[in-house]
């Protein structure tokens, strides 16, 4: 692309980044000469006249100059018009991106992995959660209210933490009712026949046991947190003293209960959920799949008779306030 003197002044002079610069003009190099090369000067005039031995009249000069504030104005338009066609194109490009994650969840294969994403984050809670609660049974009875102090005291990492969980269990919850309504719509009769499928009363009762397990969160949350069940006990420091509420809640044979089945039924949801998480994520081969349901198994049996043993030990007298 050839450019006159004007056009390139006029390019030094918007500062223009080197990739909207044209190839030839940039070749040469040398911005400030152009510049200084740029005035109407009688003798540029002069070479420029077909009278070779007369000076350029006014109109003259005047004609050539605007000849070259015309050409620099349009270079200016074309620029502008460039970089709004690239706005243009990146707004394009950031809704492509936007459309196609809508339309990857649309499908089912995204619905499930959601689940699956959010069901490795509420699995790594419930593990914690267990391995916290198992410090109720350390000689020291002061341990496990060591472990919730621990916890309250960093007050933006709890709060951190919650946001996650509760955005997880709304994702998971979503994703599960809308898979289920799917399948509702795809097939409205059910089979005749139930062939006795690995883990099938765990696949049938899992649009079940997850509501079930969401009303025992929220239980759990208002006995051992609020305090709306029973009245919490406290520490002479002010803080609360988890072991002394754990103890006297369990010590309720209809709260002890509900809780030993929620824990039942979590157990089979972790291990329809976790297994069936691999297969959502593409991991199912005929060799790995035994060993995966056999993890998960063990995974959702340690969880269940971890969290169960409390309320047991609490009724049989192994646990007490002493």
């Amino acid at each position: 692309m050839v450019l006159d003197e004007a056009t390139g002044s006029e390019l030094r002079r918007l500062q223009l980044p080197d990739r909207i610069v044209p190839a030839g003009f940039r070749a040469a190099g040398n911005w400030e000469s152009s510049r200084r090369t740029n005035a109407c000067t009688p003798s540029r005039c002069h070479e420029a006249s077909p009278t070779a031995h007369s000076h350029p009249s006014i109109l003259e000069c005047a004609t050539r100059r605007g000849r070259q504030l015309a050409a620099a104005a349009s270079f200016q338009t074309a620029i502008a018009f460039a970089a709004t066609r690239e706005i243009y194109m990146s707004a394009i490009a950031t809704t492509s991106q936007l459309t196609r994650s809508i339309g990857f969840y649309q499908a089912t294969i995204g619905k499930k992995v959601v689940m699956a994403v959010t069901g490795v984050i509420l699995f790594g809670y419930v593990l914690g959660h267990l391995i916290g609660n198992l410090q109720i049974y350390s000689p020291d009875t002061q341990q496990i209210n060591n472990y919730a102090r621990f916890l309250h005291s960093h007050v933006l990492l709890l709060w951190a933490v919650r946001a996650l969980l509760l955005a997880s269990v709304v994702l998971h919850i979503t994703a599960s009712v809308q898979l289920w309504l799917l399948k509702q719509k795809a097939r409205p009769e059910a089979y005749v026949k139930k062939d006795d499928v690995p883990a099938s009363y765990a696949a049938r009762t899992m649009i079940w046991s997850g509501p079930i397990i969401a009303a025992f969160v929220v239980f759990h949350v208002l006995h051992l947190t609020v305090g709306s069940v029973l009245p919490l006990h406290t520490l002479p420091d002010g803080d609360m003293d988890v072991r002394a509420n754990v103890i006297t809640g369990f010590r309720n044979p209809a709260v002890a209960i509900f809780y030993i089945v929620a824990m039942a039924l979590l157990c089979m949801h972790l291990y329809h959920g976790l297994w069936s998480m691999f297969q959502s994520l593409g991991v199912n081969h005929p060799r790995y799949t035994p060993i995966i349901k056999k993890f998960a198994a063990a995974f959702a049996w340690f969880v269940a008779i971890g969290n169960i043993s409390i309320p047991v030990a609490v009724l049989a007298g192994v646990l007490t306030l002493q």
